[in-house]
């Protein structure tokens, strides 16, 4: 068989994107909601919140966010054992792309990147037509986290179990080929590689965006740049990432990087810091040390490090303070070569609401939007 389109890159192809697309293309900095379809998110205390995985709670964030001025929801996806970890965390948690399509039709401005793997969650054939019809019913919104490995112990098979990431990133390589090809052809595509074999496959309708929807992948180690400059808009950044001008590759540094950002933000620092500590005072060692092991995280025993149960091993320290403290945060983080945030918080609702209406206009006068 031909495989046609040995890479497809963005600037391969010319053609009018929504208009949604080209203003989050244009802006420099991004601001993003992580929502909490895994249950306990990113908050590791046994505290309770109003947070929950479920669906009428996650669509109110999701009309919140959209109708608030955020750019972008993200969704994570994650497969935890019976009962989650330690019985208390992640013991639930929603299919994103679903999940996804039923926010599509709920909201009007805000981006979708619910999390798919390239290996073992679904073909390539599966994946191009799921993103398109995402992109259809969002009218030109759909994007997606691209997972190029899943955690261990996700999944069966030869694929899943691969423990070398370069082994892992040609895997996911070959699989964005495929996915692109049937985002861009009118014909049949054929393709014959050593991981994947697709014959006649032909998908319609295709994105409405041009040249197809944003992808966004994590950035692991060393191997994930050459994957990040061939594929993506958007990075992941994580704590061993770099970013601005010591992200390596000049290339790379076209990619957008975003990373998960916690906030406890308050209208007086010492607010702030009363519901950070009384977060801190409920810790949970055990969750944040199973949800490490899940990831194969070097450090997967419990930490004594209580200010973990603000996000856990989030790329960046959480945000404890004002509102002006916050966009204190994003200034320094945009200088220092960051695209955007995905946030989260401990009581979702309660904090969303008072980021909208106290935050995101501070954010505005800044300039980062």
């Amino acid at each position: 068989m031909n495989n046609r389109m040995e890479r497809i890159r963005a600037e391969d192809f010319v053609g009018l994107s929504t208009d949604v697309r080209r203003r989050l293309d244009a802006r420099s900095f991004l601001v993003g909601l992580a929502l909490p379809l895994q249950q306990g998110a990113w908050t590791f205390s046994n505290v309770s919140s109003s947070t929950n995985w479920r669906w009428n709670y996650l669509e109110s964030l999701a009309r919140t966010a959209d109708q608030g001025g955020l750019d972008y929801l993200f969704m994570g996806s994650q497969y935890f054992p019976p009962g989650g970890v330690a019985g208390r965390h992640r013991t639930h948690s929603l299919e994103a792309v679903a999940l996804a399509n039923g926010i599509a039709a709920l909201t009007e401005r805000i981006f979708l990147f619910p999390t798919l793997s390239a290996l073992g969650e679904c073909s390539p054939v599966y994946f191009a037509r799921v993103l398109a019809t995402l992109d259809q019913i969002s009218q030109g919104r759909a994007g997606v986290n691209l997972m190029p490995n899943l955690a261990i112990g996700d999944l069966g098979g030869a694929l899943a179990e691969q423990k070398v990431l370069a082994q892992r990133y040609r895997v996911a390589d070959e699989f964005v080929r495929i996915v692109k090809m049937l985002w861009s052809s009118n014909e049949f595509v054929s393709y014959d590689g050593e991981f994947y074999q697709v014959y006649k496959a032909h998908i319609s309708p295709r994105p409405i965006q041009s040249p197809f929807p944003l992808i966004m992948s994590a950035d692991l180690t060393p191997d994930s740049a050459d994957f990040l400059i061939d594929h993506c808009q958007m990075r992941f950044v994580l704590p061993n990432s770099s970013v601005g001008e010591e992200c390596g590759p000049l290339s790379l540094r076209g990619v957008r990087a975003t990373a998960l950002q916690y906030a406890v933000c308050r209208r007086s620092r010492e607010e702030a810091e009363i519901v950070a500590d009384r977060l801190k005072d409920g810790f949970d060692p055990e969750t944040l040390a199973g949800h490490n092991r899940k990831f194969s995280r070097e450090d997967c025993g419990p930490s004594l490090d209580s200010s973990l149960a603000l996000g856990g091993t989030a790329t960046f320290p959480p945000i404890v303070g004002t509102p002006t403290d916050v966009v204190d945060r994003f200034l320094t983080l945009k200088q220092q070569g960051l695209g955007g945030v995905h946030m989260s918080f401990a009581d979702y609702e309660e904090d969303l609401k008072f980021w909208v209406s106290d935050v995101m206009p501070l954010i505005r006068e800044a300039g980062l939007l």
